[in-house]
Parts: C-alpha cells; sequence; structure tokens
C-alpha cells in the first residue's frame, strides 16, 4: 500500500522569524524578573519537523510529516536560605506555531512568579502517606510515568531500564499485581488530532490504530496497544514505547500484549 501522513498545522514554525520568537521570550524572562525575589528566568521554545520514508518488501510505501511545537519557562525564587522554582508549561502538540500563544504567555507571568515566591514560605511536610488532589497537568505527568513506562513490554522484559528505570510490572506478576484505584480506568489513544503519539504509522508500517485500555485500573496489560516502536540506537532493534510517547498497537506475536496484571472481578 501507499500511504502519505501529515499532521497538520496553519502556521509553519521555520518561517517565523527569530526576532519574533526571542522577542517573546525575552519578554517574558523581563516579566518574570521585575519581581523581587525572581532572582532568575529561563524560557524556552522547541520545533520539530520530522519525516519518515518506510517502505518495505511486501510493497508498502509509507511517508509521513511530523511537525511538534512546544514553549514554556520557568522562575526561579530566591530567599535567606532557600531556593524555589516554578514553571509554566502548556502542552506540547503536532501543531504549527499557532500553538505559541503570545497572550497566555504573557499572562501567566505574574502567577508563576508570585507561586515561586510563595514556595519560598512553605513549610516542608514530615514523610509520610497523604492524601493529596493532583492537578491536571501534573496528573498527566504522573500517568504517563507510573502507568506508561512502568507497562512498555521492553522494560517488562528487562530490556530497558535507561530512560525511566526498572519497572515492577514484569511478567511474573501476571494476574496477580494490582495497583490503581477500580474506579479509574486509562485509555491510550494514538489517533488524538494533536497529540504526541498521532504519527501516522509505526517503525514497522502498521497504522495507528485509536485509543486502547484494560478498562479498569485493577487490570493492566503489559504494553497495551504496544509494538516495536523506536530503536534506542542506530544499530539496536526497535524497542517499544508507551503510547503516552509514540504511537502503538498491539504485538501481534506475544501473548503478554494481550495479557492483563490482574484478573477481572
Amino acid at each position: 500500500r501507499e500511504e502519505t501522513f501529515r499532521t497538520p498545522y496553519e502556521i509553519d514554525p521555520f518561517c517565523v522569524p527569530i526576532d519574533q520568537k526571542t522577542g517573546l521570550l525575552l519578554e517574558v524572562n523581563r516579566r518574570l524578573l521585575k519581581h523581587p525575589g525572581i532572582r532568575k528566568a529561563f524560557s524556552h521554545m522547541f520545533f520539530s519537523r520530522v519525516e519518515r520514508l518506510f517502505m518495505s518488501t511486501e510493497g508498502s510505501v509509507l511517508s509521513s510529516e511530523v511537525v511538534t511545537s512546544s514553549v514554556g519557562y520557568e522562575a526561579v525564587a530566591v530567599g535567606e536560605n532557600d531556593a524555589q522554582s516554578r514553571e509554566y508549561a502548556p502542552p506540547p502538540l503536532t501543531k504549527g506555531y499557532e500553538n505559541i500563544d503570545a497572550d497566555d504567555l504573557l499572562a501567566n507571568t505574574e502567577r508563576v512568579a508570585q507561586e515561586a515566591l510563595a514556595k519560598l514560605q512553605a513549610e516542608e511536610l514530615d514523610e509520610g502517606y497523604r492524601d493529596i488532589v493532583v492537578d491536571g497537568h501534573n496528573l498527566a505527568l504522573t500517568i504517563h510515568e507510573s502507568v506508561g513506562h512502568a507497562t512498555e513490554l521492553d522494560r517488562a522484559l528487562g530490556m530497558e531500564e535507561s530512560l525511566a528505570g526498572r519497572t515492577f510490572a514484569t511478567p511474573e506478576k501476571l494476574h496477580r499485581l494490582q495497583y490503581g484505584s477500580s474506579i479509574v480506568n486509562l485509555v491510550a489513544d494514538n489517533t488524538l488530532p494533536h497529540g504526541l503519539a498521532t504519527q501516522g504509522f509505526d517503525d514497522e508500517g502498521v497504522a495507528d490504530s485509536g485509543g486502547s485500555s484494560c478498562g479498569r485500573a485493577s487490570s493492566w496489560a503489559i504494553a497495551p496497544a504496544g509494538r516495536w516502536r523506536a530503536s534506542s540506537a542506530w544499530s539496536g532493534a526497535p524497542a517499544p514505547a508507551a503510547p503516552t510517547i509514540g504511537a502503538a498497537s498491539p504485538l501481534s506475536a506475544s501473548p503478554i500484549s494481550s495479557s492483563c496484571l490482574a484478573p477481572p472481578p
């Protein structure tokens, strides 16, 4: 088959003048640094355009162009015996420069600076178990780290530990290990518009297949909808990564890919 996949965007980020980009970043820094106590400010933009051509002996000719953009900044508050930071990082997306909302970035500088300063006065909690309420942005990172990385097939099989460490979700715990509340449901979807995992097809030429989940947080699959996604080095075999990082879809040859870590109730 012959197919072409491109992520849609409105403004090519590589056609936007450098002065416009750096001007916005410098203005962000200026607004952060005007607050007494804010001693350092960092801001950044990131843009990428990845073009891939996949050709197989079975006759597949697949091409893709994925444009990604992100922006963020950080304020560092320095007190008498402490330094604390606060950052603002809107979600990176497969969009063009339209993902850089100047008004939003500038509007949040006051809040970010004040929150960094407030952290200087915050009391440290003693170690122990606590019930917490997690903000949506932080929750996304928590799920990415504790669910996405933990259930990657290469990590579960002991083939990967350099990026995010080893995992507790190993094959010998299939049907026995439970973590997470039974009322929580998570879905990994590599077809969402502007999602970073939306890549069109994977490194084996298999098309993105949409959402996948085990339905219950107590019933996890190892690498659900995970396929051999990306190589850790030019000389190495491709290794599967979580759908929260890149595109993913079922491994056809492994029963592990469809097995759950805990049995249904």
